[in-house]
């Protein structure tokens, strides 16, 4: 739970810090012309736009990188299924093998002993 003289602290110094940056920015407003105010936010925004732009594409490389490199892990995953199996299967070969071959000394058991 939030102590209430805590909030209260909080939101005066808030209130200040905006209060002393609407300040400032009144002085400066008076002190430059409208004109320069217009130059000073085509810079910040196309700055924002170059900025947005360059981050864009640092996001793309990292998704491409990251695709890359989960198609090279499914590759590897799937080579080790593919592994696994016929070892499963030569496994089961194996075992196929094995009973037949008791299933026949049973049977050459079985004459022997009549």
């Amino acid at each position: 739970m939030i102590n209430g003289g805590w909030f209260s602290q909080l939101w005066d110094e808030t209130r200040q810090h905006w209060q002393h940056a609407l300040a400032a920015g009144a002085a400066i407003r008076q002190a430059l012309p409208f004109q320069e105010w217009i130059k000073i936010a085509v810079v910040a925004i196309v700055t924002a736009v170059i900025t947005s732009q360059v981050t864009l594409v640092r996001l793309d490389e990292r998704i491409k990188a990251l695709e890359d490199r989960m198609g090279a892990v499914q590759n590897e995953r799937d080579f080790i299924i593919r592994k696994r199996d016929e070892q499963v299967s030569e496994l089961k070969r194996q075992v196929d093998r094995i009973e037949a071959a008791i299933t026949l000394h049973q049977i050459d058991h079985g004459r022997a002993k009549r």
